[in-house]
């Protein structure tokens, strides 16, 4: 008996053992290895994609770094908005030196990462402004961040945020 000639009930259960497969005897819900199954065939991708598209991340340097994004979420792919409930983002300012990390930024660094913030979310809310708000029944949840990719190279032990977000030790 081929695939189609399967009630879709019965597809449904083999294609939800794949999926558990996937998430259970891996560690943790790692479907990425489980994508290459939405080439097999049409059904396969919706139902595949329907998971995966489930949370997205997206990392961005800068505002052309969410032009992938846009392509995979719109024209022909904008069946993909429907599975998305949620968004990580996490926008990336520019390094810093050690000796700069327990000094408040300067003028033309705040200018600097301003910019790319304001870039970033600009482009980011143009994207999703093309959604239409009642595809997702149950909400679409935003989650931003902002670092420096040498956040992690510094560690502020005793320290905290004084008034006006100066670092204090």
């Amino acid at each position: 008996m081929s695939w189609n000639h399967l009630p879709p009930e019965v597809r449904n259960i083999i294609l939800s053992h794949i999926t558990e497969e996937y998430s259970v005897s891996r560690r943790g819900y790692n479907l990425l290895e489980a994508t290459s199954y939405a080439t097999v065939s049409r059904e396969w991708q919706d139902f595949f994609e329907g998971i995966t598209f489930q949370n997205i991340s997206l990392i961005i340097r800068d505002a052309t770094d969410l032009d992938d994004f846009a392509r995979l979420t719109s024209g022909s792919n904008v069946c993909r908005r429907h599975s998305t409930r949620n968004i990580s983002v996490i926008i990336i300012l520019p390094p810093y030196d050690c000796e700069d990390c327990c000094e408040p930024e300067s003028t033309d660094e705040t200018k600097r990462n301003n910019h790319i913030f304001t870039q970033s979310m600009q482009a980011l809310l143009g994207i999703l402004s093309t959604w239409t708000p009642n595809q997702h029944q149950h909400g679409l949840t935003l989650e931003l961040n902002i670092k420096s990719s040498s956040d992690t190279d510094h560690h502020f032990y005793d320290s905290q945020i004084a008034d006006k977000f100066h670092l204090k030790h």
